[in-house]
C-alpha cells in the first residue's frame, strides 16, 4: 500500500489501494458484508456482497425487508430465499415432496388473484419463478396480466420469461405510414 510499490500494482496481491472504509476490511476478506458496512457505503469495493442480514435471513428459508432494503433485489442467491425449482414444479401439481419446505408448496388464493393482476408482493416473493403465484418482472414491451395469451414457458421477445407476453400496442408514436389494402 505504500507509494513507492504503486508501480507494481500490475502482478496481483503485489499492491493493494487503501479503501476508505478501513472498519469493513476484516469482513471484505472474509467475503461478507457487515450490516454497518452495508448502512455505511452501500454495495461496492466495502461491501462486496449483500449484508449479512440478509445471508441470515435466507438461511431460515426467509427473505428479509424493510422499508430501506429488500434482500431479493440482489443478484447473489444466498442472499434471499427462493423456494427450490422441483418443489414448485411439484405445487404446482398440487404435490409437496417431504423435503420441501410447506411454505414452497402453499400458494394461497390470495397469492393466485395477486398475480393474475400482474403483482407480486412481499409474502409471495417466496414463489418467484412460479407465474401462478408470483407475477414475473418482464422486460419492456412485455406484461404479465395476458400470460394466459401465451406460452406458458415463456416467448423470444421476452426473452423466454414464463407468465411474459408481448404487450399489444394500439398507439402509434412518431412518423408512420398506413398502405391502403386495395390491390392496386
Amino acid at each position: 500500500t505504500r507509494d513507492e510499490c504503486k508501480r507494481y500494482q500490475n502482478i496481483p496481491g503485489c499492491y493493494e489501494q487503501l479503501l476508505e472504509c478501513e472498519e469493513c476490511q476484516a469482513s471484505i476478506r472474509r467475503g461478507e458484508c457487515t450490516n454497518e458496512c452495508y448502512q455505511e457505503y452501500g454495495l461496492g469495493a466495502c461491501c462486496p456482497t449483500c449484508p449479512n442480514i440478509c445471508k441470515q435471513f435466507a438461511r431460515e428459508e426467509q427473505t428479509y425487508k424493510n422499508t430501506t432494503l429488500d434482500c431479493s433485489d440482489f443478484e447473489e442467491k444466498s442472499c434471499y430465499f427462493e423456494c427450490p425449482s422441483k418443489c414448485m414444479n411439484e405445487a404446482k401439481n398440487g404435490k409437496c415432496p417431504t423435503e420441501c419446505p410447506a411454505k414452497c408448496c402453499d400458494c394461497s388464493v390470495e397469492f393466485q388473484e395477486k398475480s393474475l393482476w400482474g403483482e407480486c408482493p412481499a409474502q409471495c416473493k417466496q414463489f418467484a419463478g412460479n407465474p401462478d403465484c408470483c407475477a414475473a418482472t418482464c422486460p419492456a414491451k412485455c406484461t404479465n396480466k395476458r400470460r394466459k395469451e401465451c406460452s406458458g414457458g415463456g416467448v423470444a421477445e421476452c426473452d423466454g420469461i414464463p407468465g411474459c407476453c408481448p404487450e399489444k400496442f394500439d398507439v402509434i408514436f412518431g412518423p408512420g405510414v398506413f398502405l391502403d389494402n386495395e390491390e392496386q
